[in-house]
């Protein structure tokens, strides 16, 4: 794809890295590497529940769901904390919780499925503070024309994701 030099705000945020602010390039990277993991997350947990575990596709979307419910309350929690003390200690933190919840299903899941004690527990640990968290930090201390590079950043590599 070749983008047309002349257009101040192009349709790729990958351009802008190299014009960006350093706070701009982080939250751009960061919700890169997320959405990256976060769909490899996904597309491992369907193809170890039905090709390990033998789950039917309604089964294992069943299963996930109480992954992606966890959101809600996250984002609810997380939005008040960064109010209070910042984006940066919750997205640090959050990408710690995240891997720890991956280590934990790397761990405990094996052959002979046990989805309480093998998978929910590193389901319900591995949620992070999700991309409003991310978007608030974009936001913060922007002026009119750099808000609307992070947004339109941001928002681009969010539909490249899951």
């Amino acid at each position: 794809m070749t983008l047309p030099r002349t257009n101040p705000l192009p349709p790729n945020p990958w351009p802008t890295f190299a014009l960006c602010s350093l706070s701009l390039f982080l939250v751009l990277l960061d919700t890169t590497v997320f959405s990256v993991t976060f769909t490899a997350m996904f597309f491992g947990f369907f193809f170890f529940m039905t090709r390990v575990w033998g789950y039917a596709l309604p089964k294992a979307g069943l299963a996930v769901t109480p992954g992606p419910l966890m959101v809600i309350p996250v984002a609810i929690i997380a939005g008040r904390r960064a109010a209070r003390i910042g984006h940066r200690p919750l997205l640090v933190m959050g990408g710690i919780i995240y891997a720890l919840g991956a280590a934990w299903i790397h761990a405990m899941a094996g052959p002979i499925a046990n989805f309480l004690r093998d998978w929910l527990p590193g389901m319900l640990l591995g949620r992070r503070p999700p991309d409003p968290v991310a978007d608030g930090s974009g936001r913060l201390r922007s002026t009119s024309s750099a808000l609307r590079r992070r947004e339109r950043g941001n928002q681009s590599i969010r539909q490249m994701g899951p």
